[in-house]
């Protein structure tokens, strides 16, 4: 039961922030509100594994860990060798939020909406 009010209370401080931030006509949260709205969903979100994460961006999973290792794509969640992605994160990712960057550049977009990057051209030293 302690369970459930915990959520109801979670939804509740939500929907206040969301109000707040339509009635002034906003269309992503500002930085201070976004973490209170990544702490509450926390709570009550659903958490997807590296394979679930790169299918729901259709990036391959290779991919998404090498856009991890270099500071790009979207953010994460890390436990050690454990990755997870918050789902509402991603989607906020997938639609352009800056707040959901993790280097805070403007994302570049191809016509289909998705992410465009360079190639990056990687330089091996042999010792």
């Amino acid at each position: 039961m302690d369970y459930l009010r915990k959520r109801i209370v979670a939804h509740r401080q939500l929907a206040k922030i969301y109000e707040a931030a339509a009635q002034d006509g906003r269309e992503f949260l500002y930085p201070d509100e976004q973490e209170l709205v990544d702490a509450l969903q926390d709570t009550i979100e659903e958490i997807l594994n590296s394979k679930q994460a790169a299918k729901k961006i259709k990036v391959s999973p290779p991919t998404l860990c090498e856009w991890r290792q270099q500071g790009r794509g979207p953010p994460f969640i890390s436990d050690g060798k454990v990755v997870r992605y918050r789902l509402s994160v991603l989607e906020r990712w997938l639609a352009g939020d800056p707040a959901a960057r993790l280097d805070g550049k403007d994302m570049p977009r191809n016509e289909r909406g998705r992410p465009i990057y360079g190639r990056q051209v990687r330089v091996h030293v042999n010792a």
